[in-house]
């Protein structure tokens, strides 16, 4: 299991205004992005911990953002290789914490 990534470009007249979307997808399904702009944090979406959930002031909502930061990649092309190449330790870490992937909807 890796993550995987699909970049959509805009069409039309605005295209120039308009920054490449670059999503994070696992087993298909977008669970993420990566930021259009450097740093190109990667943006992931998690599911709450009870933690979490105690001391959110949403708790309607079953999921939350994470971050990550990568170290000094100047491209978009360097992130995603960096993150695919962390799929597993990423994921496991996040469902030790309690933080699974959240793939619904």
């Amino acid at each position: 299991m890796r993550f995987t990534f699909k970049t959509t470009r805009e069409t039309g007249l605005h295209a120039a205004f308009h920054p490449d979307h670059h999503a994070v997808k696992l087993r298909g399904i977008e669970i993420g992005y990566i930021a259009d702009e450097p740093p190109y944090y990667v943006y992931l979406r998690v599911m709450k911990s009870p933690r979490d959930r105690e001391q959110d002031k949403n708790p309607s909502c079953p999921w939350k953002w994470i971050r990550y930061t990568p170290p000094g990649k100047s491209s978009v092309k360097e992130v995603k290789k960096w993150f695919a190449d962390l799929t597993d330790r990423i994921i496991e870490r996040l469902d030790q914490k309690g933080n699974p992937i959240y793939t619904d909807g």
